[in-house]
């Protein structure tokens, strides 16, 4: 039998939802152990990575839609 190692990662799409993806991501930090990226697609909120500390973080500039 051939044994497979399956990697995860957690992707959290985000858009001018700042206060909730903070809460969200701490929850989720105290119950996995798999990585977290934060996917943050234009928000005018004033999401920056320092919100997310020892997050994976990505910041499109503007708004670039579903599937982005």
């Amino acid at each position: 039998m051939i044994q497979v190692k399956i990697n995860s990662i957690v992707i959290i799409p985000v858009y001018n939802d700042r206060d909730s993806v903070i809460q969200l991501v701490d929850r989720i930090k105290g119950e996995l152990t798999i990585p977290i990226l934060v996917v943050n697609d234009g928000s005018t909120d004033g999401l920056i990575d320092t919100d997310l500390q020892g997050i994976d973080y990505c910041d499109h500039h503007h708004n670039m839609g579903k599937g982005a």
